[in-house]
């Protein structure tokens, strides 16, 4: 059985956090190996490329929860970097067909690698970004009349809930059309409000409102996901790191947000 913590967003990014600081501490301790001590050079340099592989594969499991196309191309573009870092590394530089290079030059080597390990992480943001693209080009589709349907029915419902409900829902909606510069931060603040005011903070308090509307312990995990997701991606805003990207994530956050709340008023009613 997969774990709960697998399928949260917000814990998978949490270990995607850990793991780059691992390899920063592990890129602190590189540099501070003398130049001469080539062996010791390489053991810290594979360990960096084994680091920084098994943060980018979390980040894999984050890309795959939007664009599973993009996650198996890029899964692909990992193996390949992981195979050819190796084979780089697992030369053994204190041989004498090597001698007549500089240490300066098996530095270059050595640096080299790394410094793709580091390009592969930024290679990472960019699929993320067609990710999000791939995400947002499905959500298009629900424009239009189907858009207009569900806006109406989540109004109707969440009036019933209380006024300052339906004002949260289309202050999120407002803010992602606006011009404002903290349009998207704003968008994603409000979701997470709407989330957090329906279900409680995030714990067991949420636990317990979801197993009171829901049947099963299947559905409670996937709402629990669902809304994970959006305090996730409120993170991701309001850091400010992806700018290029925040119209989509903040879009993918609303339409997240409303799809968890359809999801649980249509099994409430079927109760």
């Amino acid at each position: 059985m997969v774990r709960l913590r697998r399928l949260r967003m917000q814990d998978l990014l949490e270990e995607y956090g850990k793991l780059r600081i691992e390899t920063d501490a592990y890129m602190v301790a590189y540099k501070k190996i003398p130049l001469a001590d080539t062996a010791s050079r390489l053991k810290i340099a594979k360990e960096i490329i084994h680091s920084s592989a098994r943060a980018n594969e979390v980040m894999l499991k984050v890309i795959d929860r939007f664009s599973p196309t993009a996650s198996k191309a890029l899964s692909f573009k990992l193996k390949n970097h992981i195979q050819n870092a190796e084979e780089q590394l697992n030369e053994d530089y204190t041989l004498p067909k090597f001698r007549g290079m500089s240490e300066s030059v098996i530095k270059s080597v050595i640096n080299s690698t790394i410094d793709n390990s580091i390009m592969f992480t930024e290679l990472i943001q960019q699929i993320i970004h067609i990710a999000f693209i791939t995400a947002v080009e499905a959500i298009k589709r629900t424009k239009g009349k189907p858009q207009e349907e569900l806006d109406g029915y989540l109004k109707s419902r969440l009036l019933k809930l209380g006024f300052e409900y339906v004002e949260l829902y289309e202050g999120a909606w407002q803010a992602l059309e606006s011009e404002k510069s903290d349009r998207f931060r704003h968008c994603a603040t409000s979701t997470r409000e709407l989330v957090r005011k329906f279900l409680g903070e995030k714990g067991s308090e949420r636990r317990v409102r979801l197993k009171s509307v829901l049947k099963s312990e299947n559905e409670v995990k996937l709402a629990e996901s669902l809304a994970d997701s959006v305090e996730a991606l409120y993170d991701v805003l309001s850091k400010g790191v992806h700018k290029e990207i925040d119209y989509e994530t903040a879009l993918l956050s609303l339409k997240i947000t409303e799809h968890l709340f359809r999801y649980i008023f249509e099994r409430e009613s079927s109760i």
